[in-house]
């Protein structure tokens, strides 16, 4: 969330990238964090670099293919922005009174979404659903149903596909303020044991994105200790967390290749 009080080092910011040169793309700047200095060349030299590696006409094509718009997420001296880059058309490349944002989504009591040319149009409206936000409401549609599971512990396997889903958005929905599993939980929340979350993961990517089980501090029926093999996160009173790590590398485990499938 932006601070109303945060909004002029923001418009800092987009002042800063705005000064970069590089005008093959436009792009969309999504404002996660707000540091506490002017932004500067430790934000918008990163982002420069990464524009002049791309190739406008490749990213075009690749858009036009079905593949998704090249996103990066950047962060320097307390500052994380979320960037996705658009190839301008050949046409329209370098001229600077187009301007390099084309659009703008920060949280100011809800979102403004700002897209820039001829005419300059806002639209106002609710802030989008966090990444904590969606598998807290996941979690909880799970948690309705009555499976029959007996003494056996439960736990749910999540695949988490946010771009940039962390550990904090994955605490936040366990164990934040309107997490699932809050102090003095109901029998409800007693009953999930685990939560297994995932990011991104993809067919290549099996051999190295690396789950993580969560476990619940108040759970009715407690998961076993040799339970999961890979990084394992015991939530314990008050909200405190103890991390285990793997027994070994995710391909390891599987009995796959490190370069599966390529090997």
């Amino acid at each position: 969330m932006v601070a109303p009080a945060e909004g002029p080092r923001v418009q800092q910011l987009y002042d800063a990238i705005d000064c970069i040169r590089n005008r093959d793309f436009l792009l969309s700047v999504d404002v996660r964090g707000v540091g506490t200095a002017t932004p500067g060349r430790n934000l918008t030299g990163p982002i420069t670099a990464w524009l002049n590696e791309m190739d406008a006409d490749q990213e075009i094509a690749r858009v036009a293919g079905g593949g998704a718009a090249a996103t990066q997420m950047f962060s320097a001296d307390g500052w994380r922005v979320v960037v996705t880059a658009t190839g301008y058309k050949p046409d329209l490349r370098g001229r600077a009174d187009l301007g390099l944002i084309g659009a703008r989504v920060e949280g100011l009591g809800g979102y403004t979404r700002v897209f820039e040319g001829e005419p300059r149009i806002e639209v106002d409206g609710p802030r989008p659903l966090r990444d904590d936000e969606l598998l807290g409401s996941v979690l909880r549609r799970k948690l309705k149903h009555g499976y029959e599971i007996g003494q056996t512990p439960f736990v749910i396997a999540v695949l988490c596909a946010g771009v940039f889903v962390e550990d904090r958005d994955i605490a936040a929905a366990l164990i934040g303020p309107d997490g699932v599993w809050p102090d003095g939980a109901g029998r409800r929340y007693r009953r999930l044991s685990g939560v297994i979350t995932v990011a991104n993961l993809s067919p290549t990517g099996v051999a190295v994105v690396e789950p993580t089980l969560w476990t619940n501090p108040d759970a009715a029926k407690r998961v076993a200790a040799d339970f999961f093999p890979w990084r394992h996160l015991e939530v314990r009173a008050k909200g405190s967390v103890v991390e285990h790590p793997a027994v070994g590398p995710v391909a390891d485990v599987l009995g796959i290749s490190s370069g599966f499938p390529g090997t």
